[in-house]
């Protein structure tokens, strides 16, 4: 039993981490603005655990999907930054060019 939960593991968790969605390391700004400011219209993929670790209990195999992106938390400020506009993501994706 511990070959197949395994192969269910491995198909479950890569189909659960953020980085699937489209919308993965976009500046959220966008994003919202392209939903027509509609937070419900986003691909709720975006809101999944950056990384997920699986564990067969059966096999003890450990399994890790996805990834972190440290670069949308060091993001330099060339301006300020008002509260509305960290709001809407300004500062969430490591392609903001601020």
């Amino acid at each position: 039993m511990g070959a197949r939960d395994d192969a269910s593991l491995a198909n479950l968790g890569q189909k659960i981490p953020s980085v699937v969605s489209p919308d993965h390391g976009q500046p959220f700004r966008e994003i919202f603005e392209r939903s027509g400011r509609d937070f419900y219209q986003i691909d709720p993929q975006l809101f999944s655990p950056a990384v997920i670790h699986l564990v067969n209990l059966d096999s003890g195999r450990l399994y890790r999907y996805g990834e972190t992106s440290p670069k949308c938390f060091n993001v330099p400020l060339k301006r300020k930054v008002t509260a509305a506009q960290h709001a809407v993501g300004v500062l969430c994706s490591p392609k903001v060019g601020i």
